[in-house]
């Protein structure tokens, strides 16, 4: 059985009037280049769906992957889970002047709506689509989960706020004691 090799530059124009189906993964390496500085070596799958909508296009699919981040209570590393489901539109504009302005419209103005992208391009890179997508997907603050989390972070408190507890080869400050002034 012969694997098939998606494209990661897509010529929108030439996307028939059903569209097209585009599959990803980590055994198929398409998008590992691309992906790599967010995921590292955690797998990832993504199935996309364009089609064309008169002078407009329709994106819709999933991301799932693993981005590797530290805990922000404890420091420790933890897989957080990428679970992505869009359904986004792109149009092609012409660009505009610096002194232009358009009318973006994302899901956070219109409640139901789609998300629309603007592209001054017919050709459209899903390789960087999906980056996007993955990085967005990045919390502000991660946390690990693990059940000791919490007791790591007040032990690590106390190693730097009281340092008057800890022994000399532990107490960073230990040695300030030793000079003379």
């Amino acid at each position: 059985m012969q694997k098939i090799i998606y494209p990661t530059n897509i010529m929108l124009k030439e996307l028939p009037f059903e569209g097209r189906d585009y599959h990803y993964s980590h055994e198929s390496k398409e998008l590992s280049p691309v992906l790599k500085e967010l995921i590292q070596k955690n797998d990832y799958k993504v199935d996309l769906h364009l089609r064309p909508l008169g002078n407009a296009f329709e994106i819709a699919g999933t991301i799932k992957t693993k981005i590797d981040l530290p805990c922000s209570r404890c420091g420790r590393d933890t897989e957080f889970p990428v679970d992505d489901n869009f359904r986004e539109m792109i149009l092609v504009e012409d660009q505009k002047p610096r002194g232009g302005h358009s009318g973006h419209v994302g899901s956070d103005l219109v409640s139901d709506g789609p998300y629309c992208n603007y592209i001054s391009s017919y050709h459209f890179d899903i390789a960087a689509f999906v980056h996007e997508h993955v990085a967005a997907s990045e919390p502000y603050i991660v946390e690990c989960g693990r059940k000791d989390c919490a007791e790591t972070v007040i032990k690590a408190q106390l190693n730097t706020m009281a340092p008057e507890h800890l022994d000399e080869k532990t107490n960073p400050f230990a040695v300030l004691k030793k000079l003379k002034g």
